[in-house]
């Protein structure tokens, strides 16, 4: 087998790598989802949400430290007329 090589372009599977990042990201999306899930579904103490929303928010700065996949320009949503479009970088 020829040695593994991820290209770091195209996060796609490669016959001879699986494509890691794409595992990874699918499993931190489904912790996102659990934990979406979790916080609609139960009543909790209002510190808890706050060490919730804290740990969250300091998860959210570790990530945006990384190098960017790409901009996203959000449209306004229709329901919401002085929503303001965000930029964020996956």
């Amino acid at each position: 087998m020829p040695d593994a090589h991820l290209d770091p372009l195209v996060h796609v599977a490669q016959p001879d790598h699986p494509d890691l990042i794409a595992e990874a990201r699918a499993e931190a999306g489904r912790a996102i989802r659990d934990i979406g899930h979790a916080l609609v579904g139960h009543h909790v103490p209002v510190e808890l949400l706050g060490e919730v929303t804290s740990t969250l928010d300091r998860l959210t700065e570790l990530l945006d430290q990384g190098r960017p996949a790409r901009a996203i320009r959000c449209p306004p949503m229709p329901s919401s007329p002085n929503h303001r479009p965000t930029e964020r970088r996956w």
